[in-house]
């Protein structure tokens, strides 16, 4: 009787655990989202010829999915009512939300590497694409479990989640409608991402043999421009390879849990909370990634010439603003401005 009652009390104590992590870390991940969201809204507004670019709009839309992810995590950590519409609601939008930011992640990769290795720089007429199509599988996906009656209260699991979740059906549901989808977007993202590196690589080695055979001092100034030139793209390409690993950290666990709960038929509460923390930071995540694109490293700069325009009275000078804007440099060797289309 006593062991029952400690088993039920450190029970409860796992879950009073498990929901106040997960709804702080979804509170900070959806002010991190909508801070993405409100940054890429003002320059759109006040900095178009920053903000005018497809993989910049695109990671918007990935931020206020994220923020919607989050919601919709805190949600099911709210309802264990078997009843309640929130236990159906809440996982469909689980479900939903990450493929969505997953496949919008995809698109964004799909976007560099056009440009990068198939060299087509006009891709803004595929936009609308690269927002339908991730919109119509993630929502196709997500309404299946929910028609067949696989989405709800788990009592396995006593959680909103996928039905009878230590069976070999929801596991299958689970594979096939979510944690399929996401190895496959992974694996596409590695293997275009070493691509891209490849590209650039091989078009870098070429640049630096013909820059071996300049002689002249004009040709040496131009050939220090590539440089930077080179030094800003392998830097926005050290930002395209941390977007896959978001979901290998986010979502490893979910999955490993998954696995762990159908062979054991039990959870562990380590995993779980691995699980847990792991989704409920991807809005975080998402936001830290942004924060290294290469238009906000304009943004970075200009904030502190003003912050030094403020405590200097004398100012910068004309030579420190033009080293700043990138004026005077030349075109890129990839034919279009890498700031533009990275």
């Amino acid at each position: 009787m006593v062991k029952d009652q400690d088993k039920d009390e450190h029970a409860a104590l796992n879950s009073l655990i498990f929901n106040i992590t997960n709804e702080v870390l979804n509170s900070i991940s959806m002010v991190s989202a909508f801070f993405v969201v409100c940054t890429i809204s003002y320059l759109r507004i006040n900095r178009k010829s920053l903000a005018n670019r497809v993989s910049f709009r695109l990671q918007a839309y990935v931020s206020l999915t994220d923020l919607l992810f989050s919601a919709f995590q805190i949600m099911t950590v709210n309802s264990s009512s078997p009843g309640d519409w929130v236990c159906h609601v809440a996982p469909w939008g689980f479900v939903f939300t990450s493929l969505l930011s997953l496949f919008l992640t995809v698109a964004m990769t799909f976007n560099l590497q056009i440009i990068f290795v198939h060299n087509y720089m006009h891709t803004k007429h595929f936009e609308k694409y690269y927002v339908m199509i991730p919109l119509f599988l993630s929502f196709t996906l997500s309404i299946l479990p929910v028609i067949f009656d696989a989405l709800g209260y788990d009592e396995k699991e006593i959680s909103c989640w996928y039905k009878r979740g230590n069976t070999t059906s929801s596991v299958i549901w689970q594979w096939a409608t979510l944690h399929g989808w996401i190895i496959l977007s992974i694996g596409y993202c590695i293997t275009s991402v070493l691509l891209i590196v490849y590209r650039i690589r091989t078009v870098n080695h070429q640049s630096n043999i013909s820059n071996d055979l300049m002689s002249s001092v004009s040709n040496k100034r131009f050939s220090q421009s590539r440089i930077r030139q080179q030094f800003l793209i392998n830097r926005a390409v050290q930002r395209i390879v941390l977007y896959p690993t978001i979901p290998i950290i986010c979502f490893s666990f979910n999955i490993i849990a998954t696995l762990i709960l159908y062979v054991r038929q039990d959870n562990y509460f380590l995993v779980q909370m691995a699980s847990n923390v792991g989704t409920s930071s991807q809005g975080t995540l998402n936001a830290v990634v942004f924060c290294f694109d290469p238009i906000m490293k304009h943004v970075w700069t200009e904030l502190a010439e003003k912050w030094v325009k403020v405590n200097d009275s004398n100012g910068i000078t004309d030579d420190t603003k033009n080293e700043s804007t990138g004026e005077g440099e030349p075109e890129s060797r990839y034919g279009y401005d890498v700031v533009t289309l990275l």
